[in-house]
C-alpha cells in the first residue's frame, strides 16, 4: 500500500469516527471550504460550500 492510500484511509476513517464530535461553526452555510486533493494533479479545490456540517462529513468521508 502506498503512503497517500493509507493516509487518505484514515483521514477518511477519523471523519467517519469523529462525525458527531466536530466543532461548530458559526454560520456554517455561508462558509466557504478549500481541500487539498490526494492526487497531484489538482493542486487546490477552492470555494466550496455545505449548507450543513453532515455535508462537509459526507464530502471529506467519501473523496478522503
Amino acid at each position: 500500500m502506498n503512503d497517500n492510500h493509507y493516509l487518505k484511509r484514515l483521514f477518511k476513517d477519523y471523519y467517519y469516527k469523529n462525525r458527531n464530535n466536530l466543532p461548530v461553526i458559526e454560520l456554517f452555510d455561508q462558509r466557504e471550504f478549500g481541500f487539498i486533493p490526494w492526487d497531484k494533479e489538482i493542486k487546490m479545490i477552492r470555494h466550496i460550500g455545505f449548507r450543513k456540517i453532515n455535508d462537509l462529513v459526507k464530502y471529506l468521508t467519501d473523496s478522503g
